[in-house]
Formats: structure tokens, C-alpha cells, sequence
């Protein structure tokens, strides 16, 4: 062979590298990166997301302490919120068993909450109850009286008879003056 034909087969051969090269390493490498060119995109969006709510984060930590805190000091203020319908379900009880209630309202001041266990609950966990003292005075007979206990014993919220009185009316010999001490438990959600 003559030097310009070596050359000429070099220079062929170089060619027929740099080509299968280009077609084999290039190409594909090219054609992966633009595959994952969206993919790569949507990476810098979600890190410059990511940024932003990491710069949040005191903000909604403050939130949530905040929230929390309130949230705490609620379930006692909602159990007060239910005292005047509690009242009303009570009325509704004695209007039903034939108990003329003449007052109805909070007896002595409230006793501090106690823990009971759920019996919902599987787990066994405790239930917080704001306990409401209730005085109640009415009139009525004794048959009348004990359906308006058996109301209280199975009503919702759960309530309790503590103490009961019942008098002789000498001018009415059916109807009989009653006073009754109720404990009314509302239930009140710990965090």
C-alpha cells in the first residue's frame, strides 16, 4: 500500500469510529437525557416547592401550637356551651314522664372534670366528663316521679340522680312536691 492509500484507510477507519461512536454512545445518551428532561423539570419544581414550605414551616408550626392550645381550652368551654340544652332535654324528660318542673338550673359549683373509661372504646381508653351539678324542683306523682328518673338514668348525655325528696302536698294529695340533685356528665375530648 501506498502512503495514500494508509492514509486514505486510516482516515476511512478514524470515520467509521467516530460515526459508530456517535451513533452508538452519543445518540442514546442524547435521546435518554431527553426522556428525562421532564422528569429533571418537574424535579426543580417540587425542590423549589419543597424550599418554599421549609420556609413556611415556623409560620405553620406557630399555627398549630396556636390551634392547639385553643383546642385544649375548648372541650371545657363547649361542655358550659351545652348546659342550656342539657336544660331543655331535662325539661323535655319531665314533660314526658308528667313531672311539672317549676326550676331547673346548676346546683353548687361545678365539679372538677373526672376520668371514666369509654365503654366504646376497645382499647380501654378514658374519657374526660365535665361534671354539672343540677338542681331540680317540680311537682308531681310518684309514678310520674319514677319515669322521669328512669329518662334521667338512660338519657344522653349520661346522667345520674344523687339525691331525691319527695313531700306531701296536703292540698293536693296526687301531686307531691319533688326536689332532685342531678349530675350531669358531659363528655370533654382530651388532645
Amino acid at each position: 500500500m501506498t502512503p495514500a492509500q494508509r492514509r486514505l484507510a486510516l482516515g476511512c477507519g478514524a470515520g467509521a469510529l467516530v460515526i459508530g461512536w456517535v451513533t452508538g454512545v452519543i445518540l442514546p445518551q442524547a435521546a435518554a437525557v431527553a426522556a428525562l428532561r421532564p422528569n429533571v423539570r418537574q424535579l426543580q419544581q417540587d425542590l423549589r416547592d419543597l424550599r418554599r414550605q421549609t420556609a413556611e414551616l415556623p409560620q405553620w408550626t406557630q399555627r398549630y401550637e396556636a390551634l392547639r392550645t385553643e383546642l385544649q381550652a375548648s372541650p371545657r368551654l363547649l361542655a358550659q356551651e351545652r348546659l342550656p340544652a342539657l336544660l331543655d332535654q331535662l325539661a323535655a324528660a319531665a314533660k314526658a314522664a308528667g313531672l311539672a318542673v317549676e326550676m331547673a338550673r346548676p346546683a353548687g359549683p361545678k365539679t372538677p372534670s373526672k376520668s371514666a373509661p369509654n365503654r366504646g372504646a376497645a382499647d380501654g381508653a378514658a374519657l374526660e366528663y365535665a361534671v354539672i351539678p343540677l338542681e331540680i324542683l317540680g311537682r308531681a306523682g310518684y309514678h310520674d316521679v319514677g319515669r322521669f328518673v328512669e329518662a334521667l338514668e338512660a338519657a344522653q348525655p349520661l346522667c345520674r340522680v344523687e339525691a331525691l325528696s319527695i313531700e306531701a302536698d296536703r292540698r293536693d294529695p296526687l301531686h307531691h312536691r319533688v326536689a332532685l340533685v342531678v349530675r350531669a356528665y358531659l363528655a370533654v375530648t382530651p388532645l
